[in-house]
């Protein structure tokens, strides 16, 4: 009966020797998926950030696409009222060339709107050109996306490959001790 405590007491340290050797492989894992924890958190971090870069920049590029359409009305409603009032100008010298005061009137207010016809026309090709421009920022913000997000796959990829190296190292070492055990 004295015996069996005493093998007991020679077998305690073979059985809890694999428990600190697991122990250690996992610590070492742990900060080896640390380090790729932090990076992928650091990579999502930036992504995020260009994701509202992009958000930015596509309603950059609505507000400008909108502010043409809203000058293009403009210079069509003015289109009109020059031709109208072209008309009525030729109307009125038809009719009577007592009204010089009136036609020279209505002549000045024809240049001064095809000034401001001319000024809006500026207007909407700096809107174009700013729009373009927007447009190449937001193909390159999109590039940068697309980017990441491919190295975040890739990096995914390995940290998964690693965290199951690390597993299957665990089970070999595992199974190697216990096959030592039963040897």
């Amino acid at each position: 009966m004295a015996a069996h405590p005493i093998k007991i007491l020679y077998l305690f340290p073979a059985l809890f020797l694999p428990l600190f050797a697991v122990c250690e492989v996992a610590s070492f894992a742990r900060s080896s998926n640390d380090v790729l924890i932090d990076d992928l958190l650091e990579i999502k971090l930036r992504i995020s950030r260009l994701e509202s870069v992009l958000e930015g920049s596509r309603q950059n590029l609505t507000e400008k696409g909108n502010e043409i359409v809203a000058q293009e009305r403009l210079i069509e409603a003015m289109s009109h009222k020059i031709q109208y009032l072209e008309s009525a100008l030729f109307d009125m010298k038809r009719k009577t060339l007592s009204h010089d005061e009136r036609i020279a009137a209505l002549e000045d207010e024809v240049r001064l709107l095809w000034a401001v016809l001319r000024k809006n026309n500026f207007d909407i090709h700096l809107l174009k050109v700013k729009a373009h421009e927007a447009e190449e920022k937001l193909e390159e913000v999109t590039s940068q996306v697309e980017k990441m997000l491919i190295r975040t796959q890739k990096h995914n990829c390995r940290t998964k490959k690693l965290e199951w190296d690390d597993f299957m190292d665990g089970i070999h070492i595992q199974s190697s001790q216990n096959s030592s055990m039963k040897g």
